[in-house]
């Protein structure tokens, strides 16, 4: 089975857990029976879709990328959508709602969501948004790839103790959001040591130290644990965008031997290896908790670290496989005689 990946050419996080990160890794473990090809394109001419049985558009949203859907299922490949936002439901302060906000742009998103022969998400609060368009929906979890990144062993608390964040501007809300306590708290500098990985909140003065440049996917586990972090701090409003989105922080956290700080509003953070919190009133508690060191972070780590293994990628690429046999199920239906 050969499988074209329609890509972008702009490396980021979701490609790394949903795309050129995982798929590869499919091959490798069946033996070559199902293919994946790589193309950096923008136009449709200079693809021969009759070579492969199934097209991935990336960023299938945009109109040029939805063009590849148009000529992919009139050439009889299948088309398989992997998305992790919920694009119909994007908040206010969100940069992306005024493009959604456009009927157009809208509207391609069902029709692409309608044409799909099959559709993987992250969450299954994503997956239910989406199943008014189509039947054929699956949820792959985001996944650690066991194949290369090892686990760190979660290390006695700092003093004080070292918070992290790791974000870009798209969670300025989510920052906005806890303004209030994260100032009250940034200022106890004897009690906790923040450090801000991509962006920060424009509403504190940070030291230099404080502020870390983004890096690219493959020098950001590495910086993760170079940082030895103590806890990484989650802040996320509370509307059904957010509560669709998958727990990679999470995932990240554990990895990296932290504890995420979440609140208890997101379903995908009811997992072990959270301390989870109920609103901005209730944070100032966690972090007092934390500065007398009421919280057993190493074991809150391991237990965290044992969910783990339920979302390694050689377990969860097993999903998938599953997920691409359903595009070919009511062929062979027919078939039957």
């Amino acid at each position: 089975m050969q499988i074209l990946i329609i890509d972008d050419g702009l490396p980021d996080s979701v490609k790394f857990y949903r795309t050129y990160g995982v798929l590869p890794w499919i091959e490798k473990g069946s033996g070559g029976s199902i293919r994946f090809d790589f193309k950096r394109s923008v136009d449709v001419r200079e693809i021969d879709f009759y070579h492969y049985d199934v097209v991935i558009p990336e960023k299938y949203y945009m109109p040029h990328i939805y063009q590849f859907i148009i000529f992919a299922k009139q050439a009889g490949c299948k088309v398989w959508i992997d998305d992790d936002d919920a694009r119909l439901n994007i908040p206010k302060g969100n940069r992306g709602r005024k493009f959604y906000l456009i009927e157009e742009n809208r509207k391609r998103v069902q029709k692409a969501l309608q044409l799909a022969d099959l559709i993987t998400v992250t969450t299954p609060a994503l997956k239910k948004m989406y199943r008014g368009y189509n039947s054929n929906i699956h949820v792959v979890p985001n996944a650690w790839n066991d194949y290369r990144l090892a686990i760190s062993e979660p290390k006695p608390q700092n003093k004080p103790a070292r918070i992290l964040w790791r974000g870009h501007d798209t969670h300025d809300p989510d920052l906005a959001d806890v303004q209030k306590p994260l100032t009250d708290i940034y200022r106890r500098r004897a009690e906790f040591d923040f450090r801000f990985i991509g962006h920060s909140p424009a509403y504190i003065d940070l030291q230099p130290q404080e502020e870390i440049a983004a890096v690219n996917i493959g020098g950001y586990f590495s910086l993760m644990k170079q940082l030895s972090g103590d806890f990484l701090f989650v802040p996320l409003v509370d509307h059904e965008f957010n509560k669709a989105k998958s727990n990679i922080a999470l995932i990240e956290a554990l990895l990296s031997g932290m504890p995420a700080i979440a609140p208890i509003s997101m379903p995908e953070f009811d997992r072990p290896g959270v301390i989870r919190y109920k609103g901005n009133a209730d944070i100032p508690k966690v972090f007092s908790r934390i500065a007398q060191g009421q919280y057993n972070k190493e074991e809150i780590v391991k237990e965290g670290q044992d969910w783990l293994e339920e979302v390694r990628l050689s377990k969860v690429n097993e999903l998938r496989v599953k997920a691409i046999e359903t595009m070919w199920k009511k062929e062979l239906e027919k078939a039957e005689p």
